[in-house]
């Protein structure tokens, strides 16, 4: 009798244990488990800039294919995109203020830091009140 106890005792546990650790995971483990392509991206935004990226990236390519790319680097391609907007921009006035501010930023969140800090500095020439 004593027996059936402890297979309830360790049943219960074993219960109790998948519990607390089901809650501790991240919300977004159960939507990649669900082929959530999104979600993946999203993951995988968040871990770039660790040396396990390159292997959890080709693996979101295995499993959702080239497409993963638009997913993972839509902000860059953005960026990118708001960069060459900025840029033309500054040949018709190459003294916006708020443009060369805005390039800042862009490059800033690039990781450019050096060109970024070059139009900081172009805009703080024009206004010395930008930070």
């Amino acid at each position: 009798m004593l027996k059936n106890y402890g297979f309830c005792i360790v049943g219960f546990l074993i219960v109790l244990l998948n519990i607390i650790v089901s809650q501790n995971l991240p919300a977004s483990y159960f939507q990649i488990t669900k082929n959530n392509q999104e979600a993946y991206a999203s993951f995988l935004r968040s871990i770039q800039k660790l040396p396990e990226f390159s292997a959890f990236f080709q693996m979101g390519k295995n499993i959702f294919g080239q497409e993963m790319n638009q997913y993972v680097f839509k902000e860059h391609y953005e960026n990118e995109k708001n960069i060459r907007q900025m840029q033309t921009l500054l040949t018709i006035n190459p003294y916006q203020k708020n443009t060369l501010y805005n390039l800042y930023l862009l490059y800033k969140q690039e990781g450019d830091v050096k060109l970024a800090q070059e139009y900081l500095s172009k805009a703080q020439a024009i206004d010395p009140m930008v930070r």
